[in-house]
């Protein structure tokens, strides 16, 4: 499956979690959550650097790649559409080569609860508390 071809079938299964009813009673969002959130896909508008940036991290390990990137997105995006964008970048690993786990989507959720709870609030912060937690 194309890189391109990724990010349409994304896009899509986006806007339609967005506007079944049921998803978007995922709760209110702080002050904070929404002036963060830049547009419906924010997530997509991001996403190429913040993998060029985790790429240039030097760290090649894959639990540190996904704490990272959700940790750089959740700084410019909604942690709801993060967090979407990572459950559907395993759901479409079940149907290609990748390696669809657990385990990524729980990197991924620590990366974004660094950004919510306050102990990340800048690149750097990202890439340092990943490396702490996701070392070999």
């Amino acid at each position: 499956m194309s890189f391109r071809f990724s990010l349409i079938l994304i896009r899509t299964l986006m806007f339609l979690m967005i506007v079944v009813p049921s998803f978007a009673q995922a709760g209110s969002r702080s002050v904070t959550e929404s002036a963060r959130a830049s547009g419906l896909f924010c997530t997509m508008d991001h996403l190429s650097e913040s993998v060029r940036w985790v790429e240039n991290q030097g760290v090649d390990f894959d639990k540190f790649k996904h704490c990272a990137v959700s940790c750089y997105l959740t700084l410019r995006c909604s942690s709801v559409e993060v967090l979407a964008v990572g459950a559907l970048k395993e759901f479409k690993d079940l149907f290609d080569e990748g390696n669809a786990e657990v385990a990524d989507l729980q990197a991924d959720r620590f990366g974004i609860a660094l950004v919510t709870n306050g102990k990340a609030d800048h690149d750097r912060d990202c890439a340092r508390r990943c490396e702490q937690r996701y070392s070999k």
